[in-house]
């Protein structure tokens, strides 16, 4: 998909991209009017991120405020996309739900930041003059505890939405497993940065995000149905 993408000339992509968004605003308002605004809030971060937020220099020299401002796209889309669900179904009005919600969008901001430490965390030798990673700049090893860390807090946080959420203990364990693989990865990166220990960060950050979506997200809802 990215291939034939990248081939489109601009125009096409601009048309593209205007029919989709067209479809997803009526889409959206055919859902609730409430829906509405927080896709816009999407669209117009997505929009000022394109333009590094007015202050491309300043974002440039503090690396960690910039990962964080790209990153919270993340939870916003993830918040649009839950209220899809529960703005119809009126259950923002339940006890507790806020919080449990608060949990998921902090763990969404969590796996963004996973994955973008990840695919810019390299070996000493796949360094690039003028290529900006986190491996240069934290040093391999800087990166890899860093990354560790990430993964640490989201383990956190996505025990706290299971526990919330009521599922099965069963998901919890498989939460942990892939947890626990992707904290192992980042340690053996952090211990020897090679080409294929930021491969394996890479993959373990990738499907990390993914356990964590289907364990949190759509195993559980395919249990409830059973229950």
């Amino acid at each position: 998909t990215y291939a034939v993408v990248s081939r489109m000339p601009q125009d096409e992509l601009r048309t593209v991209a205007i029919v989709i968004g067209v479809v997803q605003l009526a889409v959206t308002a055919f859902l609730g009017w409430a829906l509405v605004g927080i896709l816009l809030l999407v669209w117009a971060w997505m929009a000022i991120m394109t333009k590094e937020f007015f202050v491309p220099g300043w974002l440039k020299k503090r690396p960690v405020i910039y990962m964080v401002s790209h990153m919270m796209v993340m939870p916003l889309i993830d918040l649009y996309a839950t209220a899809c669900d529960w703005v119809p179904a009126g259950i923002a009005a339940h006890q507790g739900f806020g919080l449990t919600l608060g949990g998921f969008l902090l763990l969404s901001l969590v796996n963004g930041t996973s994955i973008e430490i990840a695919r810019k965390s390299w070996a000493p030798e796949q360094e690039r003059e003028g290529v900006e990673t986190y491996s240069k700049l934290w040093k391999p090893g800087g990166a890899g505890v860093a990354l560790m860390a990430v993964f640490i807090i989201g383990l956190a946080v996505s025990a706290f939405v299971h526990v919330r959420s009521g599922a099965g203990v069963w998901l919890l364990f498989g939460l942990l497993a892939a947890s626990a693989w992707a904290m192992w990865t980042a340690i053996d990166y952090a211990s020897k940065p090679t080409i294929k220990t930021a491969k394996a960060i890479e993959l373990s950050s990738g499907i990390y995000v993914l356990a964590n979506y289907l364990l949190l997200g759509v195993l559980p809802l395919i249990e409830s149905l059973f229950r």
